[in-house]
């Protein structure tokens, strides 16, 4: 800001700084996985580990090969998005919900139900723990990506 140019007021100054975090939090939203994919990847890993210990072994691991499919459809969407500033630390809060993760897809492993009814009640467990948890380790990464930039500005 030069001599010449008056002070901002203080409302103009704060729809300022709001404008540049909007731009800032969009810009590192972009660089994320899509939120349409991450729903996929929760519905896929889902319904593979509520198939675990019910279909045959050899059958549940092709069933990963949906993985496959899910890897390239983000490496196709990745291509169009600028690229990701890398993250130095993870917040705990995403470390606590990774922990999360590993835990209940190990709990699903030593839940084999019975009944269909009980692996449709599997599959919405998991489904809803890998869903919350995806999209919370997502909005921690692009926090502390916003953090990380405005530590350490290039």
């Amino acid at each position: 800001m030069s001599a010449q140019q008056p002070k901002p007021s203080v409302p103009e100054a704060a729809a300022l700084l709001a404008s540049a975090r909007r731009a800032a939090t969009q810009s590192a939203e972009r660089t994320e996985a899509p939120r349409y994919l991450l729903t996929w990847v929760a519905l896929v890993s889902a319904a593979i580990f509520s198939l675990h210990g019910i279909i045959d072994l050899t059958v549940w691991y092709w069933s990963l090969s949906a993985y496959v499919a899910l890897g390239i459809w983000y490496w196709l969407s990745a291509r169009k998005r600028p690229k990701a500033r890398t993250v130095l630390r993870h917040s705990r809060r995403y470390i606590l919900f990774m922990l999360l993760l590993m835990f209940v897809m190990q709990f699903g492993n030593f839940w084999v139900p019975e009944t269909p009814w009980l692996v449709a009640a599997k599959f919405l467990v998991l489904l809803a723990v890998f869903w919350i948890a995806m999209w919370a380790m997502r909005s921690e990464t692009i926090k502390t990506r916003l953090e990380d930039g405005h530590e350490r500005s290039i």
